[in-house]
């Protein structure tokens, strides 16, 4: 298998995986085998730990439209703002608690 090849089929496997979450529907079994994939790819030299990343954040962006790193950017801004001020924390909708 191929680079291109190779990449492609992590990133179909990527967005099935994204959009599964999205509906609520996690599958864990996938997800492992998936990064076990992914990890093997590395350990063959067929893609680079850098190539592996950029797939999964370009995935991870067409499916939830937000970048990892914004995602756990505002996770960090939420647990600051829980372990300073839980009140204000807990007044903000859940909704925007979970995104």
């Amino acid at each position: 298998m191929d680079k291109t090849a190779y990449l492609a089929h992590c990133r179909e496997e990527l967005l099935q995986v994204y959009r599964l979450s999205r509906q609520g529907k996690e599958d864990t079994p996938r997800w492992y085998r998936l990064e076990g994939f992914i990890h093997a790819g590395q350990t063959l030299g067929i893609i680079s730990k850098q190539e592996a990343r950029e797939t999964i954040d370009a995935a991870h962006n067409d499916v939830f439209g937000y970048s990892r790193q914004a995602r756990d950017n505002k996770q960090q801004q939420l647990d600051s703002l829980k372990a300073s001020d839980p009140d204000k924390y807990y007044s903000l909708p859940a909704i925007e608690r979970l995104r």
